[in-house]
Protein backbone atom coordinates (compact mmCIF):
# COMPACT_ATOMS: atom_id res chain seq x y z
CA UNK A 1 0.00 0.00 0.00
CA UNK A 2 1.19 3.22 -0.83
CA UNK A 3 0.88 6.51 1.47
CA UNK A 4 2.16 9.79 0.22
CA UNK A 5 2.96 13.25 1.43
CA UNK A 6 3.14 16.49 -0.96
CA UNK A 7 4.74 19.15 0.27
CA UNK A 8 5.49 22.74 -1.46
CA UNK A 9 4.97 26.38 -1.91
CA UNK A 10 1.07 27.40 -2.79
CA UNK A 11 0.58 27.14 -6.51
CA UNK A 12 3.48 24.33 -6.84
CA UNK A 13 0.75 22.04 -8.09
CA UNK A 14 0.11 19.89 -5.24
CA UNK A 15 -3.26 19.69 -5.66
CA UNK A 16 -2.82 18.77 -9.57
CA UNK A 17 -0.47 16.02 -9.29
CA UNK A 18 -1.97 14.61 -5.90
CA UNK A 19 -5.49 13.83 -8.31
CA UNK A 20 -3.36 12.53 -10.67
CA UNK A 21 -0.86 10.17 -7.95
CA UNK A 22 -4.78 9.24 -6.22
CA UNK A 23 -6.17 7.61 -9.99
CA UNK A 24 -3.15 5.71 -10.86
CA UNK A 25 -2.47 4.37 -7.34
CA UNK A 26 -6.14 4.42 -6.00
CA UNK A 27 -5.50 6.55 -3.62
CA UNK A 28 -7.76 8.86 -1.03
CA UNK A 29 -6.67 11.75 -1.65
CA UNK A 30 -6.72 14.07 1.77
CA UNK A 31 -6.66 17.90 0.94
CA UNK A 32 -6.26 19.54 4.05
CA UNK A 33 -7.16 22.90 2.56
CA UNK A 34 -10.79 21.63 1.81
CA UNK A 35 -11.24 20.85 5.08
CA UNK A 36 -10.50 23.95 6.35
CA UNK A 37 -12.20 25.85 3.68
CA UNK A 38 -15.24 24.05 4.62
CA UNK A 39 -15.04 25.02 8.07
CA UNK A 40 -14.51 28.33 7.45
CA UNK A 41 -18.00 28.65 6.09
CA UNK A 42 -19.01 27.88 9.01
CA UNK A 43 -20.74 30.27 11.76
CA UNK A 44 -19.37 28.74 14.58
CA UNK A 45 -16.11 30.85 16.25
CA UNK A 46 -13.80 28.30 15.18
CA UNK A 47 -15.09 28.39 11.61
CA UNK A 48 -14.94 32.61 11.78
CA UNK A 49 -11.46 32.39 12.92
CA UNK A 50 -10.34 29.83 10.41
CA UNK A 51 -11.58 32.19 8.08
CA UNK A 52 -9.60 35.08 9.01
CA UNK A 53 -6.71 33.06 9.21
CA UNK A 54 -6.81 32.15 5.61
CA UNK A 55 -7.57 35.46 4.54
CA UNK A 56 -5.01 36.76 5.94
CA UNK A 57 -2.58 33.82 4.53
CA UNK A 58 -1.71 32.98 7.98
CA UNK A 59 -1.34 29.02 8.61
CA UNK A 60 -4.15 27.30 10.72
CA UNK A 61 -2.13 26.27 14.49
CA UNK A 62 -1.04 23.24 14.24
CA UNK A 63 -3.01 21.77 17.61
CA UNK A 64 -6.20 22.64 15.52
CA UNK A 65 -5.16 20.69 11.81
CA UNK A 66 -2.91 17.62 13.29
CA UNK A 67 -6.19 16.07 14.86
CA UNK A 68 -8.19 16.94 11.65
CA UNK A 69 -5.67 15.36 9.52
CA UNK A 70 -5.58 11.93 12.02
CA UNK A 71 -9.00 11.82 11.69
CA UNK A 72 -9.17 11.52 7.83
CA UNK A 73 -6.57 9.32 7.62
CA UNK A 74 -8.28 6.86 10.08
CA UNK A 75 -11.24 7.32 7.98
CA UNK A 76 -8.65 5.83 5.25
CA UNK A 77 -7.20 2.85 6.97
CA UNK A 78 -10.59 1.77 7.95
CA UNK A 79 -11.01 1.10 4.37
CA UNK A 80 -7.92 -0.40 3.50
CA UNK A 81 -7.10 2.28 1.10
CA UNK A 82 -3.37 4.24 1.40
CA UNK A 83 -3.52 8.28 0.92
CA UNK A 84 -1.79 10.87 -0.35
CA UNK A 85 -1.52 13.67 1.81
CA UNK A 86 -1.92 17.16 0.34
CA UNK A 87 -1.18 20.47 2.61
CA UNK A 88 0.35 18.72 5.93
CA UNK A 89 2.66 19.06 7.58
CA UNK A 90 3.20 22.47 7.15
CA UNK A 91 5.00 23.26 10.30
CA UNK A 92 6.56 22.72 13.85
CA UNK A 93 4.69 20.30 15.66
CA UNK A 94 2.43 19.25 13.23
CA UNK A 95 5.30 17.23 11.55
CA UNK A 96 6.68 15.72 14.73
CA UNK A 97 2.59 14.73 15.75
CA UNK A 98 1.87 13.18 12.72
CA UNK A 99 5.21 11.65 12.88
CA UNK A 100 3.89 10.13 16.21
CA UNK A 101 1.05 9.25 14.58
CA UNK A 102 2.32 7.17 11.92
CA UNK A 103 4.60 5.02 14.18
CA UNK A 104 2.35 4.55 16.92
CA UNK A 105 -0.06 3.26 13.80
CA UNK A 106 2.69 1.69 11.98
CA UNK A 107 2.04 3.60 8.94
CA UNK A 108 5.01 3.93 6.51
CA UNK A 109 4.73 7.55 4.33
CA UNK A 110 7.27 8.72 1.45
CA UNK A 111 7.23 12.85 1.42
CA UNK A 112 7.48 14.05 -1.89
CA UNK A 113 8.51 18.16 -2.14
CA UNK A 114 7.61 20.14 -4.78
CA UNK A 115 10.21 22.61 -5.36
CA UNK A 116 9.47 26.00 -7.30
CA UNK A 117 10.57 29.47 -7.35
CA UNK A 118 8.82 32.20 -5.34
CA UNK A 119 8.46 33.72 -8.85
CA UNK A 120 7.01 31.14 -10.55
CA UNK A 121 4.44 30.40 -7.45
CA UNK A 122 3.29 34.57 -8.00
CA UNK A 123 2.95 34.08 -11.62
CA UNK A 124 1.08 30.62 -11.32
CA UNK A 125 -1.68 31.95 -8.11
CA UNK A 126 -2.45 35.11 -9.83
CA UNK A 127 -3.39 33.86 -13.15
CA UNK A 128 -5.17 30.44 -11.14
CA UNK A 129 -8.67 29.57 -11.99
CA UNK A 130 -10.46 26.78 -10.37
CA UNK A 131 -13.47 25.03 -10.90
CA UNK A 132 -16.39 26.25 -8.74
CA UNK A 133 -17.88 22.05 -8.29
CA UNK A 134 -14.35 20.55 -7.86
CA UNK A 135 -11.66 22.91 -7.24
CA UNK A 136 -9.19 21.69 -10.14
CA UNK A 137 -6.99 24.52 -11.01
CA UNK A 138 -6.52 25.77 -14.43
CA UNK A 139 -3.82 28.91 -15.78
CA UNK A 140 -5.38 31.48 -17.32
CA UNK A 141 -6.98 31.73 -19.53
CA UNK A 142 -9.39 28.53 -18.28
CA UNK A 143 -10.93 26.17 -20.80
CA UNK A 144 -14.65 26.43 -21.30
CA UNK A 145 -15.68 23.64 -19.21
CA UNK A 146 -13.34 21.41 -16.49
CA UNK A 147 -11.82 18.24 -17.79
CA UNK A 148 -12.88 16.21 -14.81
CA UNK A 149 -16.25 17.16 -13.64
CA UNK A 150 -18.08 19.26 -16.25
CA UNK A 151 -18.59 22.29 -14.95
CA UNK A 152 -18.29 25.37 -16.86
CA UNK A 153 -18.36 27.43 -13.84
CA UNK A 154 -14.89 29.14 -13.04
CA UNK A 155 -13.41 31.46 -10.24
CA UNK A 156 -10.76 32.94 -9.06
CA UNK A 157 -9.86 31.95 -5.59
CA UNK A 158 -10.41 34.58 -3.31
CA UNK A 159 -6.85 34.39 -1.76
CA UNK A 160 -5.22 34.49 -5.04
CA UNK A 161 -4.31 38.56 -4.69
CA UNK A 162 -0.93 39.12 -4.43
CA UNK A 163 -1.12 40.84 -1.16
CA UNK A 164 -1.89 37.38 0.55
CA UNK A 165 0.37 35.50 -1.74
CA UNK A 166 3.25 37.21 -0.63
CA UNK A 167 1.90 36.41 3.00
CA UNK A 168 1.57 33.29 2.30
CA UNK A 169 4.91 32.85 0.62
CA UNK A 170 6.34 33.74 3.70
CA UNK A 171 4.77 31.98 5.78
CA UNK A 172 5.61 28.66 3.74
CA UNK A 173 9.03 30.10 4.37
CA UNK A 174 9.50 30.80 8.07
CA UNK A 175 7.51 27.97 9.10
CA UNK A 176 7.14 25.28 6.34
CA UNK A 177 10.55 24.77 5.04
CA UNK A 178 12.16 24.12 8.41
CA UNK A 179 9.93 21.12 7.99
CA UNK A 180 10.96 20.05 4.55
CA UNK A 181 14.78 20.46 5.51
CA UNK A 182 13.99 18.49 8.78
CA UNK A 183 12.86 15.40 6.08
CA UNK A 184 15.51 16.03 4.12
CA UNK A 185 18.64 15.79 7.03
CA UNK A 186 16.27 12.39 7.58
CA UNK A 187 17.15 11.34 4.49
CA UNK A 188 13.50 10.69 3.67
CA UNK A 189 12.35 13.25 1.50
CA UNK A 190 12.22 13.13 -2.57
CA UNK A 191 12.92 16.63 -4.01
CA UNK A 192 10.99 16.57 -7.48
CA UNK A 193 11.85 20.25 -9.89
CA UNK A 194 7.98 21.06 -9.64
CA UNK A 195 8.47 23.99 -12.70
CA UNK A 196 7.91 21.33 -15.41
CA UNK A 197 5.11 20.86 -16.82
CA UNK A 198 2.58 18.77 -14.90
CA UNK A 199 3.23 15.28 -17.09
CA UNK A 200 6.84 15.44 -16.63
CA UNK A 201 6.49 16.34 -12.86
CA UNK A 202 3.96 13.11 -12.58
CA UNK A 203 6.57 10.99 -14.76
CA UNK A 204 9.54 11.83 -12.06
CA UNK A 205 7.27 10.77 -9.13
CA UNK A 206 6.37 7.83 -10.67
CA UNK A 207 9.60 6.95 -11.25
CA UNK A 208 11.36 8.18 -7.40
CA UNK A 209 8.25 6.54 -5.28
Amino acid sequence: MVNLILLGPPGAGKGTQARLLAEKYNLVHIETGNILRKMAKEKSALGKKIKKWMQEGVLIPSEIVAPLVEKEIQKVLKKGKGFILDGSPRKFPENKILDEFFRKNNIKVKIIHLRVSEKEVIKRLLGRFLCSKCKKPFPSPPPEKCDVCGSKIFKRRADDNIETIRNRIESYRRQTVPVVLDYQRRGLLIDINGEKSIEEVFKEIEMRI
